[in-house]
């Protein structure tokens, strides 16, 4: 086991800031240890005496710090047979990322940079990785959305927009994608709609149904040179209104 020093009892990891609790550099070391692989998921980790030894900390330390892991879904206890790395994804694993998203203040300028951030990434894997039968599943979407702007139906046009960006994340094949993006999408759905009233009093939802055309082209084109300059406008329009 790697991380924490023996012997210790305020533990600090490299890099780590002096006021990092015990509580935390547990949580820290046992973290690396999975993410270099050297605890694989389904694998049981040390015993609690092993770990007691091995991070030089207490018992209570180490017990609250499997307590959070369990809870965020990265540990799992099998009664009788002790506790291991959870096999798979939980969805439980990114829920402290919405407090963290909250109480890092949450303004909306922040949270549409961060969505910008992961749906450009999406995108740009959807245009890489896009089936022909996803091709047409994304046409078929554009086409709703189209339908709801048509009609002006502000309800139908957000929640084809969503299934629109739903469908691109899922073509991006990294199923995290698409939870960090609900979670975004519930933090900024009032923008959202906002901006879809906005566009519809602009110009009847033309530079909408645009924008999302131009991101439709690129994917169903696989057009890898202009994926690097799409959506700057599409999130731009969030902060607009």
């Amino acid at each position: 086991m790697h991380g924490i020093s023996k012997g210790t009892d305020n533990p600090l990891l490299p890099g780590d800031d002096a006021g990092k609790s015990v509580v935390d550099g547990v949580i820290a070391a046992l973290c690396r240890d999975v993410v270099a692989g050297r605890i694989r998921p389904g694998q049981q980790i040390p015993t609690e005496p092993e770990l007691v030894e091995s991070l030089g900390v207490g018992r209570n330390s180490l017990r609250e710090a499997i307590r959070i892991l369990v809870a965020m879904g990265v540990l799992e206890i099998h009664r009788a047979e002790g506790t291991f790395v959870t096999r798979g994804f939980s969805p439980r694993m990114l829920d402290p990322a919405l407090y963290g998203v909250l109480f890092a203040g949450g303004e909306m300028e922040t949270l549409v940079d961060l969505r910008r951030i992961i749906e450009v990434g999406a995108f740009r894997l959807a245009v890489e990785r896009r089936s022909d039968q996803e091709a047409v599943e994304l046409t078929k979407a554009m086409d709703r959305l189209a339908d709801a702007v048509a009609r002006r139906d502000v309800g139908g046009i957000l929640e084809t927009d969503m299934a629109f960006h739903r469908l691109i994340e899922r073509l991006s094949g990294n199923p995290l994608v698409g939870r960090i993006c609900r979670t975004l999408e519930h933090l900024t759905m009032a923008a959202r709609r906002r901006a879809i009233v906005g566009s519809l009093d602009a110009d009847g939802g033309a530079g909408l149904l645009a924008r999302h055309h131009a991101l439709y082209r690129v994917v169903a084109e696989r057009d890898s040179a202009a994926a690097c300059f799409m959506g700057d406008e599409l999130f731009d329009a969030l902060l607009r209104y």
